[in-house]
């Protein structure tokens, strides 16, 4: 009787074992195969992102590569834009002093055009008051740059005459004679003109107003 009552104690703890052998495998086996199939599923990962890496550094190298060329590219083109510009600016300095230089000669050109047509003139006097004693005479003198004439307007308190000329060669106003006003002209050279004015009375003297242009 107590040998039964053993040997059934000793089935139920084997029974007990085993199934605690048999939940332990079975844990152990679902946990083994959990972990392979994350290992796979991490191998497959690592691979995907191997090829990625691999696929980033090939256009990585291309992108860089065009990178360093259109880098080389905007060098050259900095480099012949800044000589550009620098024979730009030397060339816009020769063309502003030329162009002065031209307007300048325009300017001397349209001058001598305008003296050779006698187009120029200028007041040299401009009622003058000149005074001169009984039986006398008073000269003025001018230096005059261009061939023309001047043009001698007057009037005076008193007959007067007067001669004009630059020392080769003299004019006469009025031709005989004398007179208190007048507007005459004399041709005239380049250098020195020198114009007398006679008092011919021999009691009293005259003041003169006197204006003179000169056209060249």
């Amino acid at each position: 009787m107590n040998n039964a009552k053993s040997k059934s104690k000793n089935n139920k703890a084997l029974l007990v074992l085993t199934v605690t052998l048999l939940v332990i495998l079975i844990i152990t086996g679902f946990n083994t195969l959990k972990l392979a199939i994350e290992n796979n599923e991490l191998r497959y990962k690592l691979e995907q992102l191997t090829y990625s890496y691999d696929a980033l550094s090939s256009d990585y190298e291309s992108l860089k590569s065009k990178y360093d060329a259109l880098r080389n590219d905007y060098n050259k083109l900095t480099s012949d834009y800044n000589k550009l510009l620098s024979d730009y600016s030397k060339l816009n300095d020769e063309y502003n002093k030329l162009f002065s230089a031209y307007n300048e000669l325009l300017a001397k050109y349209n001058e001598l055009v305008s003296i050779v047509k006698l187009e120029e003139h200028r007041l040299i006097e401009e009622d003058k008051p000149v005074q001169i004693p009984a039986y006398s005479k008073t000269s003025l003198s001018y230096y005059l740059e261009y061939a023309g004439y001047i043009e001698i307007t007057f009037s005076a308190t008193g007959d007067v005459y007067f001669y004009v000329g630059n020392g080769d060669y003299w004019v006469r106003y009025p031709l005989e004679g004398s007179t208190t006003s007048g507007k005459f002209i004399v041709p005239v050279l380049p250098g020195y003109t020198y114009l007398w004015i006679y008092n011919p009375s021999l009691l009293s003297g005259v003041s003169v107003t006197i204006s003179i242009k000169y056209r060249y």
